[in-house]
């Protein structure tokens, strides 16, 4: 077959595959002529056979493989026009509306066969088993991925150098010398005078160390159905025996106190230990007001502790352990902290200290005597994740040197410019209000008759850019865009242009605009990084 195809084609070597594949491209354009194209031997030549076809000029198809499936020419032309590499001469054979000569192929001397026949020698390969497709072989896209999901963040190469250092003696000196000042940064963020511990695990585990410190078999918790996360964290308490008592409430709110008060008003007996509440809810990109819940709650004069998930709001938004009444709050380290997967944190108040001398669960790891013990000597219980704890150091040298306020404003004006463009797009965000939606993440709900995460695969192949997946109940009908951590204007205003184009490849009912929006907003009102 090889043979019989130099016959009646042209060679174009190595050299000339530049300037035949511009020609295909513009003569195809053009949709004058036809001309067929057979790309692939083991010598990477292509082999190109021309003439002229005057019918059928408004339809151009691309012929691939063996003549044994059709695709329109505009999916066929850039992907099977590359050179092949296969031992065997696959008979990829590409008819696309173009006119060839022999100056736009660059040596390529056009023969005088009729596309007719091509036609009719083509025919005789039509009954041949299809050829399967070859892998791309590029393996390398260039710039940086667009990792925008409410956690992991992007890590700053400032951390990731830090994080590069030679890993030192856990037990010496200069590693206690560290774990001091980690401790000490870590109380200045959540604004606490009390005890912060470090584990190395995701918060997951700290949700487990809050439980199982503080709480004994039979006792009663409250949780709200705020969403994922809060479900989540019920589920922890169901597997250590709690008697869990589920509230509902609506997940595109944020968590009113008047719902808190309610709940610990009906229970005349003071069964319930502690309440979990999620200060933002990466589900839904709702936040709640803790503020608010801890005071009522300490004006209350129920017993009850609050326990606080800040896994996504830590560092991103306001958030005081101390003065907010929290007895316990937990987060990780993949969010506004900028650092990879891996470090759980817990800030615990006094009354949580107190409680742990009565409660039964039963843990080892996670026990706070033994971490409490330790971190006096500057030391863990456990082997820690030392180049992690360098990484984190960084992170807050990093906060500090931006100063928090000024962290916190970046956070709340990225929110602000996301939710301008997903309003101009005219698509929802899941939070009803406003002044309720999330600093860190906007979960944007796309129409009916559509999948989220098919637009979510679409990006991802189209623009090398992640954005997160719906959550339970919301799998396929919301996506999220995260804007927290190591992030600035430039990076907000290219995941909003990857979004809005996206959205069109896809199809989505949409008003065009959201990211001129966001730019005006910007220009006018938003101001810089």
């Amino acid at each position: 077959h090889d043979f019989e195809c130099r016959e009646v084609a042209t060679h174009v070597h190595d050299d000339g595959p530049a300037h035949g594949l511009s020609a295909l491209r513009r003569a195809a354009a053009a949709r004058k002529n036809r001309g067929a194209l057979l790309a692939g031997d083991r010598h990477d030549r292509f082999y190109i056979l021309s003439g002229s076809r005057k019918d059928h000029t408004q339809w151009f198809d691309l012929i691939v493989r063996r003549i044994s499936r059709i695709q329109p020419a505009s999916k066929c032309v850039e992907t099977n026009l590359a050179p092949d590499r296969t031992a065997e001469f696959s008979f990829k054979v590409c008819v696309a509306g173009c006119a060839i000569g022999a100056q736009a192929a660059h040596g390529c001397r056009g023969v005088g066969y009729r596309v007719s026949w091509f036609f009719s020698w083509a025919a005789t390969y039509a009954t041949l088993p299809p050829v399967a497709p070859e892998p791309s072989t590029v393996t390398y896209r260039s710039g940086r991925h667009f990792l925008q999901l409410p956690g992991p963040t992007n890590v700053p190469d400032r951390v990731l150098r830090a994080m590069s250092r030679p890993t030192i003696d856990h037990r010496g000196p200069e590693f206690k010398e560290l774990t001091g000042r980690l401790l000490a940064e870590l109380k200045w963020l959540f604004r606490t005078k009390h005890h912060v511990l470090v584990h190395p695990s995701s918060a997951s585990g700290a949700w487990e160390a809050a439980i199982t410190n503080t709480l004994s078999p039979g006792d009663r918790v409250v949780v709200f159905d705020q969403g994922f996360f809060a479900e989540k964290w019920a589920a922890v308490a169901d597997r250590f025996g709690l008697i869990v008592q589920r509230e509902p409430w609506e997940p595109r709110r944020g968590l009113a106190a008047d719902a808190v008060i309610d709940a610990l008003r009906a229970d005349h007996i003071n069964a319930i230990k502690a309440v979990f509440v999620v200060h933002n809810e990466t589900s839904t990109g709702v936040t709640s007001d803790v503020e608010v819940i801890g005071t009522a709650m300490q004006e209350s004069g129920h017993p009850a502790m609050l326990f606080v998930d800040a896994v996504s709001s830590l560092a991103a938004t306001d958030l005081q352990h101390d003065a907010w009444s929290i007895d316990v709050t937990v987060s990780g380290s993949q969010k506004g902290l900028m650092l990879p997967p891996g470090l759980a944190f817990l800030a615990i108040g006094p009354r949580a200290l107190e409680a742990r001398k009565a409660a039964t669960l039963p843990r080892s790891y996670w026990d706070w005597d033994d971490q409490l013990a330790a971190n006096e000597q500057g030391t863990f219980p456990y082997t820690p994740a030392t180049n992690l704890l360098y990484g984190l150091e960084e992170a807050l040298v990093m906060l500090r040197e931006e100063g928090l306020a000024n962290v916190f404003q970046r956070h709340a004006r990225h929110a602000r410019v996301a939710r301008t463009a997903v309003a101009a797009w005219g698509l929802d965000t899941f939070a009803w209000n406003p002044l309720e939606a999330s600093n860190a993440v906007t979960a944007t709900v796309i129409p009916d008759g559509f999948d989220a995460d098919e637009l979510r695969t679409l990006i991802l192949n189209r623009y090398d850019m992640s954005l997160g997946t719906g959550l339970g109940p919301y799998k396929g009908k919301l996506f999220r865009i995260g804007h927290l951590g190591d992030f600035n204007t430039l990076t907000l205003m290219g995941a909003l242009a990857g979004i809005e184009m996206g959205l069109a490849l896809a199809g989505i009912p949409h008003q065009p605009g959201g990211v001129r929006a966001a730019m005006d907003f910007l220009t006018t009102e938003g101001g810089g990084t």
